[in-house]
């Protein structure tokens, strides 16, 4: 359930309350910037689902104060607070994302080798309700549906072909930034959650017996992050691909200092093979053991990763 007095504290300061009657006052309004004092004040209820500022008259529900702290889309903000009805008039004003799904085809011999390359099991296959598309746009890719709270909304088409171009393919303006895959696979029990690259990466996880996400791109949105926090995560794995820690000024390190301020992070260093996906259930427990999380360590990770990339290189070289 959503804690609306957890989320202020985490993206505003209350410096009074709540209250018997369930009253938080803000330090100041987050719409016309007054500080709180005997004449104006920025009240939020955490009985009923509603806010009000004394001095400019702005008022509403969680869902559009949480749009406006968040700095998100009111629909992202209404997947965030789940249980409050959105405002009919602002409702209409949100542009509702529907995405049409490709039709689904007999799998061919490539989509099914492709699979079996990534060691897939039909089992988990269906688990995440795979399909294959042989016509149009998304002609020769795996179908992912990419789920929230239960519900279909958008999903990644992957090439099966080797020269396929892009490996992921999205429907335009779907709202992936504001999703996570397998989020419905987190529980309020589920305290430590690894963060993976690609769904693929996520499904081998799945099949080593290790819960992951991910956040569908290279970087991750307030909106995902926000998600995290509504399960109760604590701490985050980042477990990218190889070639992600030669990035890390610009890609795992990226992800580790903006998720650092919410999270207590680690990274699980992959040098064994080129991505999750290509983990077996004991290298993945033999990873999660080595996992670091200091600037240095970060840096002595780039040097491992450029080193080893470096003698590969000379070692093909002698080969050829």
């Amino acid at each position: 359930m959503f804690d609306i007095q957890q989320f202020l504290n985490q993206h505003s300061r209350i410096v009074e309350g709540p209250t018997a009657k369930g009253e938080m006052f803000l330090d100041r309004c987050p719409y016309c910037g007054a500080p709180k004092t005997h004449k104006s004040s920025f009240t939020v209820s955490k009985v009923r689902p509603v806010f009000y500022c004394y001095r400019c008259g702005t008022k509403g529900n969680w869902t559009k104060l949480v749009s406006k702290l968040g700095k998100m889309s009111y629909q992202a903000a209404g997947l965030i607070v789940g249980h409050v009805k959105a405002n009919k008039t602002e409702e209409k004003k949100e542009e509702q994302i529907v995405v049409r799904f490709p039709t689904s085809a007999m799998w061919s011999t490539r989509a099914v080798n492709y699979l079996e390359k990534r060691q897939i099991d039909a089992k988990t296959r269906d688990h995440f309700h795979l399909y294959f598309c042989n016509s149009g746009k998304y002609r020769d890719r795996i179908i992912v549906p990419v789920f929230h709270k239960g519900e279909r909304i958008t999903f990644q088409g992957r090439t099966v072909l080797p020269d396929g171009d892009p490996r992921y393919l999205s429907p335009p303006n779907d709202g992936k930034n504001r999703l996570l895959f397998n989020y419905d696979s987190l529980s309020t029990k589920i305290k430590v959650v690894i963060l993976a690259e690609g769904p693929f990466d996520v499904i081998r996880l799945y099949q080593n017996r290790v819960t992951a996400v991910c956040s569908l791109g290279k970087s991750i949105s307030d909106t995902q992050i926000a998600l995290l926090k509504e399960r109760g995560i604590k701490k985050v794995i980042l477990m990218q691909d190889r070639d992600a820690l030669v990035r890390i000024d610009k890609g795992i390190g990226k992800l580790w200092r903006k998720l650092s301020s919410q999270f207590d992070v680690e990274i699980a260093p992959v040098m064994c093979k080129n991505d999750p996906g290509e983990l077996d259930r004991a290298e993945t427990q033999e990873i999660l053991q080595s996992t670091c999380c200091s600037a240095y360590e970060l840096k002595r990770m780039k040097f491992e990763t450029k080193r080893r990339q470096y003698a590969n290189g000379r070692k093909a070289a002698d080969i050829s």
